[in-house]
């Protein structure tokens, strides 16, 4: 797989290339002939580009999508350098193409005889099928071989780009010489000119039409056009089908349907004589009108239904509202029935109007979008019913934006310092060719509502009209950003206070959009000191780098169809839900090796982390490579602030909590006043707030942004090392937090803020506050080193005082999640000892523990009251539960509960049954039999390719709102947090199960710990995977699911540290256990790798045989509703018989003797005969 990934890197710096090295040949040189070769050697790169990402995905299948070539999306990648370079080139075509002007005289001549310009003929493309070879060799004939024009040369380029396959082959090894095209000509006809291998290509292309299944439009089509095709084909090669024209009509009649069958044979009537091939021919071609004039004369289209007809779509709104009120449609859900008589809850997408989405413009009528449903992603504006409202005049400007090349376009740009995001057009994206990073970014606007979702991220160079100013900012691309386009004409008068100003936008006036959006970070770097007011209802004028902007009430109030509001927030809440998501559900994985950078991270670390005599640690920065000039960034961190006090004097709510965590700040020492000294290179960083929770729960933080970029592009985060993840996994934690039967959670208060920054690093986290220089003292959430370093200094605090909390270290070091503490013991008083030593550790290091929380209160006895987490405080969850890394649980009980976040997502789409799918917590996998539901839905999706906002297929759409309905009922599960283990593994067992359907593979893993002589059983994790896209036997899935069973136990096992436990794997499959038993070397490829695989794992491990009826694995591989699964102990407690002595479980079958597994290696046997003589 590595060398086909290699080959496509190669392919794509070929494409990238292209119009490069076009350009190396010399303007003088470059001719139209040239460039269309060189466009023709681009898609032919392209098409096998294309081949081979087809070739990798079906060969390789699971593999290929854990691939970093599959997550990064490296297709997307190419095919937009693909369009980049192609659009060039065709530009190139037309501007060599356009003919040259004429003198008068010989214009006013050659009037008579003009014309207008055809469209270019595309050339012609051969696949190498000798079907296709008569059409191809006369199109081409007639284009290339037959012009005199081209060069012998030319022409021999343009026939090699044009043959595929096995006419490829033919004349690849030929040198591009002159007196090479006729004889590479001549070997193609002489090989493709071959008429008995052309009748049979004909006539199997018409044996293979499948009969018609029933009355079907399409069906008739079909069958009347193979037909003609063959007829006339083979006529073409001068074989007709005179002399079997009965045997011919015979064939074709018994690809009819019945009904059409008995119409032929009422048009012949009462004649004996055999039916010609002409008569047949006519009655299907009478037959097809019949059948198109009836189908539009009840309104149908070809698909039935009219918002997925091509027709239909590329009408304008209005023009598909006609149609629909003609053909007595439903205008809601374009239904054979009129909207008084329609049962559909569904609405507009955009509007919530009573009306059908693509009908949406030719309603006048705007209602407010409701949140996640908007199906063409609008940023930044909000829409409400006609209203008394002043017309307000917005901050435009006319700037120049750089394309790719380095050219610059003129473009109107909305300043929007309310948006925490710059954003751009879809359509200018396209026209400046930027190369895009692909993302998903939801966009929210005012009130929360969220309004669209961006899928690229592009860098965008501007130059002010007015001077010498140029910035670069990074842009999300929407399809389309806002509705407004300047005041209203009755607003628009003069003001005496911006007479003589240039302005940055002279047309303020005009009615053209706006392609362009410069959030807050380009606000704060383009915003000048000079401001002018003038009277009551008049725009203030504000100077910047790119003119003066004006903005304000401009007029009297009037009625307002639409209010635009400008505040947008952008989050990566999508990408990381699912990334996250991905991340859990895959098996677990062996650690990989440190990179040189995240070596030369931990080597730094070592050097300089030290321990202060207070007993905090201090460290220093990871800085990678040689910083640049910061300068410019104190610049844009005033702007940020001015900002931010504009937000405060809107919102006094947010202001109080923002004071509030700043003068914190200051109070705890984790900053200080401090002016920059000159001559420093000091960074500043702009900060923001960002609220999490909402109603008495919602909480501040302050983010400092250490991605913010200077005037060139850069940030300092680019500059510094991330370290390797020292993060374990979730999963982990919450197992090994089950294995005690007393346990107790806690939070490191402030983790990062613990942590000192040497002073000699301090310059780079400089804030400005109330206009004040600060220096940040501690490590600063929002810079890419901060969680490196806080985790590293926990596992250097834990080894440093190992010697005199040996409980508490090994705690801190394996049961800690980021500043999460879960621990616990076997016994009460060694988890008291433990709790102890774990919190005296913390605070030995100064990092305090806050939100106590135990399942025994004799743990807790020395823990002061406001100390200890109070979960009445959150009133998101029940009144005894408390929240634990996602999940909730209840001391009290000591048994785990699920959170179901509800949807308000009307109609499902790809995007949006992924983003709830993500949003299922589930990291042990104790909900896998109903997400490998959602998984298989998600699958459909994108085998149908499917848009990210597009409705899923009836079908898909029914199921995936069947199981949303039935979510809600999964917060009813409660599982036990404490497997029973005592200490003991003498009464522990592990047991594993698998199984697969056709769509999907599963494995679960129980503990059955014996207590007092009675069996418990404890579901530990499961997995699941879909089954891959190429077709693959049951058999080999069951395989399959045996080999994730491995990886899943021998992870449990490892975390639980139950290496001595005896291990029980299940499977209901007799195949899979024959091949299990048998050496590798028996089998085949396939086979024999996953068998190595699972015998290198489990050697000494129990394969045992379970009836399909009993194996719990069932359900994760064929799936169950939520309230399937609420009540279904075959899944939570495993099968019956394990709660029974091993002399009850179940006896294996065993196969027949005359049956032989399948998959076995073939033998060669080499046997040597000597003839005996006849004669002895």
């Amino acid at each position: 797989m590595e060398r086909l990934i290699n080959s496509q890197r190669d392919i794509y710096g070929r494409i990238a290339r292209t119009v490069e090295n076009l350009r190396k040949t010399g303007a003088a040189k470059i001719s139209l002939p040239l460039v269309r070769s060189t466009l023709s050697v681009l898609e032919g790169k392209w098409a096998k580009f294309q081949a081979q990402h087809d070739r990798l995905q079906e060969e390789f299948g699971e593999e290929f999508d854990r691939n970093k070539y599959n997550t990064e999306d490296f297709l997307s990648t190419v095919e937009t350098a693909y369009i980049q370079q192609r659009t060039k080139l065709l530009e190139y075509e037309e501007k060599l193409g356009e003919p040259k002007v004429l003198d008068d005289s010989k214009s006013r001549a050659g009037q008579a005889t003009s014309r207008n310009v055809l469209p270019r003929i595309q050339m012609p493309e051969f696949s190498g099928k000798f079907e296709d070879w008569p059409a191809f060799r006369d199109l081409f004939s007639s284009i290339v071989v037959t012009d005199d024009a081209l060069s012998k040369v030319e022409k021999f380029h343009y026939l090699k780009t044009s043959v595929k396959g096995d006419a490829e082959q033919l004349i690849k090894s030929l040198p591009s010489t002159e007196e090479n095209f006729e004889r590479a000509w001549s070997i193609l006809n002489d090989h493709f000119e071959n008429k008995r291998l052309l009748v049979r290509a004909y006539l199997a292309a018409f044996t293979s039409l499948p009969k018609m299944k029933g009355e079907s439009v399409a069906d008739l089509r079909r069958i009347f056009h193979g037909v003609v095709s063959t007829v006339g084909a083979l006529e073409g090669i001068r074989r007709p089908i005179t002399d079997g024209t009965d045997l011919f009509v015979h064939m074709v009649v018994e690809l009819l349907d019945s009904k059409t069958r008995r119409e032929w044979e009422s048009s012949l009537g009462k004649t004996v004589v055999p039916p010609s091939y002409e008569e047949l021919r006519d009655f299907l071609q009478e037959q097809l009108m019949t059948q198109e004039v009836l189908r539009v004369a009840r309104g149908e289209t070809s698909s039935g239904k009219p918002a997925f007809c091509e027709q239909y779509k590329r009408k304008t709104a209005q023009e598909r509202r006609e149609v629909a009120t003609t053909h007595q449609r439903c205008l809601n859900c374009l239904g054979r029935h009129l909207i008084g008589e329609c049962t559909s809850t569904k609405t507009c997408y955009k509007c919530s109007g009573r009306h059908h989405t693509s009908l949406h413009d030719a309603f006048s009528a705007v209602a407010l979008p409701a949140p996640g449903t908007s199906s063409t992603p609008t940023a930044h504006v909000a829409k409400r019913l006609s209203a008394e409202c002043a017309p307000v005049l917005l901050a435009t400007a006319r700037v120049l934006v750089m394309n790719c090349h380095g050219e610059y376009h003129p473009v109107r740009a909305l300043v929007d310092p309310g948006s925490e995001t710059s954003l751009i057009s879809e359509s200018l994206a396209q026209r400046l060719r930027l190369p895009r990073t692909p993302t998903s970014v939801a966009i929210y606007g005012v009130g929360g509502l969220r309004t669209g979702c961006a899928r690229g991220r592009v860098a965008v160079t501007f130059a002010s009209r007015v001077g010498q100013y140029t910035l670069t900012v990074s842009s999300l691309v929407l399809p389309k950003l806002s509705v407004y386009s300047g005041a209203a004409e009755s607003g628009s008068g003069s003001w005496p206070h911006v007479d003589g100003l240039t302005l940055a936008d002279p047309e303020f006036r005009a009615r053209d959009p706006v392609e362009l959006l410069l959030g807050a970070e380009a606000y704060a770097s383009i915003i000048l000191e000079d401001l002018r007011r003038g009277g009551p209802l008049e725009p203030i004028a504000h100077r910047t780098q790119l003119g003066w902007i004006l903005m304000g009430a401009v007029g009297g109030c009037h009625a307002a169809l639409t209010v635009s509001s400008l505040q947008c927030s952008a989050t990566d809440e999508l990408t990381e839900v699912i990334r996250r998501f991905w991340e859990c559900e895959e098996p677990p994985r062996a650690p990989l090796p440190l990179t040189p950078d995240e070596q030369e991270c931990e080597d730094f670390f070592a050097r300089t982390c030290e321990r202060l005599p207070c007993g905090r640690y201090q460290v220093r920065l990871p800085v990678r490579l040689e910083l640049p000039d910061l300068s410019s960034t104190r610049r844009a961190a005033s702007r940020m602030l001015e900002v931010m006090e504009c937000r405060f004097e809107r919102d006094p709510a947010f202001r109080v909590m923002y004071h509030d965590f700043m003068e914190e700040y200051l109070a705890l020492g984790h900053m200080t006043p401090s002016a920059v000294e000159r001559g420093v290179n000091a960074c500043f960083l702009p900060h923001h707030g960002v609220l999490k929770g909402s109603g008495p729960d919602v909480k501040i933080r302050v983010v400092f942004n250490g991605s913010a970029r200077t005037a060139a592009g850069q940030s300092l985060n680019d500059f510094l090392h991330a370290g390797p993840n020292l993060l374990p996994a979730l999963a982990d934690v919450l197992t090994r937090w089950r294995r005690h039967r007393y346990v107790f959670t806690a939070d490191i208060v402030k983790m990062y803020r613990q942590i000192q920054v040497h002073p000699a690093d301090r310059h780079l986290q400089m804030i400005l506050w109330k206009q004040l220089e600060h220096a940040l003292n501690t490590v600063t959430y929002g810079q890419k080193d901060a969680p490196y370093l806080a985790l590293k200094t926990m596992d250097r605090l834990a080894e440093d005082e190992r010697s005199r909390f040996p409980l508490g270290a090994k705690a801190v070091q394996s049961d800690r999640y980021v500043d999460n503490v879960l621990s616990g013991a076997s016994t009460l008083d060694k988890c008291r000892r433990l709790r102890e030593q774990v919190a005296s550790l913390c605070l030995a290091g100064g990092f305090p523990l806050r939100k106590w929380a135990a399942n025994n209160e004799a743990l807790l006895e020395d823990v002061p009251l406001e100390h200890r987490l109070r979960p009445t405080a959150c009133a998101s969850l029940p009144s005894d539960d408390c929240s634990v890394l996602g999940l909730r649980w209840s001391p009290g009980s000591d048994d785990f509960a699920l959170t179901v976040l509800k949807s308000d997502v009307v109609s499902p789409t790809k995007r949006s049954v992924l983003s709830r799918t993500a949003r299922l917590f589930d990291p042990l996998g104790w909900l896998a039999p109903v997400i490998i539901k959602a998984k298989l839905l998600i699958q459909a999706a994108w085998l149908q390719r499917l848009d990210w906002d597009a409705p899923l297929a009836p079908p898909d759409a029914a199921a995936w709102t069947n199981l949303e309905e039935e979510l809600p009922v999964l917060e009813q599960v409660r599982v036990p947090r404490w497997f029973g283990l005592d200490g003991s593994e003498n009464t522990v067992e592990l047991h594993g199960f698998s199984d697969a359907s056709e769509r999907a593979y599963a494995a679960v893993v129980y503990l059955r710990v014996t207590i007092a002589g009675k069996p418990y059983l404890s579901i530990v994790a499961a997995k699941t995977k879909v089954a891959p896209l190429k077709q693959v036997t049951l058999a080999r899935l069951e395989l399959s699911a045996a080999c994730l069973l491995t990886k899943v136990a021998e992870h449990v096992r490892v975390v639980l540290r139950l290496e001595s436990a005896p291990f029980f794997f299940w499977t209901d499959s007799m195949v899979t256990l024959g091949w299990i038993r048998g050496h590798p070397t028996r089998w085949t490829t396939f086979v024999a790798n996953r068998v190595a695989e699972i015998q290198r794992a489990s050697p000494t491990i129990q394969w045992r045989h379970v009836p399909g009826g009993q194996n719990p694995a069932d359900c994760a591989s064929r799936g169950l509703s939520p309230r399937e699964l609420l009540d279904h102990p075959l899944w939570w407690s495993g099968p019956d018989f394990l709660a029974r002595g091993s002399a009850d479980w179940p006896m294996e079958p065993g196969l027949p003797e005359h049956v032989e597994l399948p998959e076995q290696r073939a033998l060669r046997l080499d046997v040597s005969m000597e003839d005996a003589p006849l004669l002895t």
